[in-house]
């Protein structure tokens, strides 16, 4: 019974989230370059701006997340983090967020607990405007993608920065079958922007799943 109620409390959740993944990459992905873009991260973070903001700022994240409370993005939230974060033999999803707060402010502490509590955030208070904090934020991020990402934040010397939202998403996942690296031929790629060569991945498969578009081809592996 809990399994089932966990399980459709999870695929509700997931599928309010439909509209704002559509129109986030939409937006960040309309240039000609070949970006990364995580939407998962886009979405936390604004979920913990709202969380710590009010009134018509707190209603436009709100419904720019789709959600129609507080109560439903928390929830929202929680179901966020057990899809994605996993780990299996093939796969390793993690998720991490993180706020510093500059030392020399008094915040509610209501809200801060509510970042820890709700959106699984750590949090750390630290001066802002110093070189360590760049450093400090730097290493966590580091850390949390186990070296993949390795920024170096420069502080605002001017002392404007009071907050930093962070949020990060480590993905290691194998293919269930993979791919002979002697199989692998160099090929045309048709962008918009025009052809590229690159290397192919191959291999021959007896069956398999074919989907046909209008302008495109897709097959399921």
């Amino acid at each position: 019974e809990e399994y089932n109620r966990r399980y459709h409390l999870v695929k509700d959740s997931m599928a309010k989230l439909s509209p704002f993944w559509d129109a986030s990459c939409r937006e960040f992905l309309s240039g000609e370059e070949n970006g990364v873009w995580s939407p998962v991260n886009l979405y936390l973070s604004l979920a913990m701006l709202a969380e710590i903001s009010a009134g018509d700022t707190r209603q436009e994240i709100l419904d720019t997340l789709g959600a129609e409370s507080m109560e439903e993005l928390r929830t929202t939230v929680r179901a966020l983090w057990e899809t994605v974060t996993t780990t299996f033999p093939e796969a390793t999803r993690r998720l991490a967020a993180s706020v510093w707060l500059d030392d020399s402010l008094q915040y509610h502490e209501e809200a801060i607990a509510a970042l820890g509590n709700a959106h699984y955030a750590s949090v750390y208070r630290t001066n802002l405007s110093s070189p360590e904090s760049g450093e400090a934020i730097g290493k966590w991020i580091t850390q949390q993608t186990k070296g993949m990402l390795s920024p170096k934040p420069q502080p605002e010397a001017n002392g404007t920065r009071v907050l930093e939202l962070v949020s990060t998403l480590y993905l290691d996942e194998n293919w269930l079958e993979t791919f002979d690296p002697a199989d692998n031929r160099e090929g045309l790629f048709h962008a918009p922007g025009g052809d590229y060569t690159c290397t192919y991945m191959n291999k021959h498969q007896m069956h398999g799943d074919y989907c046909w578009g209008d302008s495109f081809g897709a097959v399921s592996m």
